[in-house]
């Protein structure tokens, strides 16, 4: 899921939950938070992703385009 903007900061740190761990459905701690009234959430999946391109980067000397990998993930 994508994280939603909050209006205000305090809003912003009550209301989102991330957990690392990534998979095909929302994790428990996900799901809890949700139930707990988090108005967004988001996985690991985005950052393995993002530190895959970054590795890639140093090794090879550019970095790929990780929304077509994302799309083909979710």
């Amino acid at each position: 899921r994508d994280l939603v903007r909050s209006r205000g900061l305090g809003d912003v740190y009550k209301r989102q939950a991330y957990d690392m761990v990534y998979g095909n459905e929302p994790t428990p701690f996900l799901r809890w938070a949700e139930q707990q009234g988090a108005t967004a959430t988001a996985d690991g999946l985005g950052m393995l992703v993002e530190q895959a391109a970054e590795a890639f980067e140093i090794w090879r000397g550019w970095r790929p385009d990780t929304a077509p990998v994302m799309a083909s993930l979710r």
